[in-house]
């Protein structure tokens, strides 16, 4: 595994991630916390948008997995 600076010089779209990052920064549009704080929403309104297969114990403890909208008839 890479650590985040191996990475800036090894994926370009992860360098050009942080290079827009940085930007914000200096042009003192937002600060280090504002950018960790927005970075983190993202990640949250994605895993809450995002269509995936969630999974569920029945009585019996066995795990099956079950698509969204299944237990509605669907």
């Amino acid at each position: 595994m890479m650590t985040p600076e191996q990475r800036y010089y090894q994926d370009a779209a992860f360098k050009q991630l942080v290079d827009v990052l940085e930007h914000f920064i200096i042009k003192a549009d937002y600060t280090p916390t504002e950018l960790r704080e927005a970075a983190m929403l993202a990640a949250i309104h994605y895993e809450y948008h995002a269509v995936r297969s969630r999974f569920i114990f029945r009585d019996d403890d066995s795990l099956a997995a079950a698509r969204l909208g299944q237990e509605k008839g669907r």
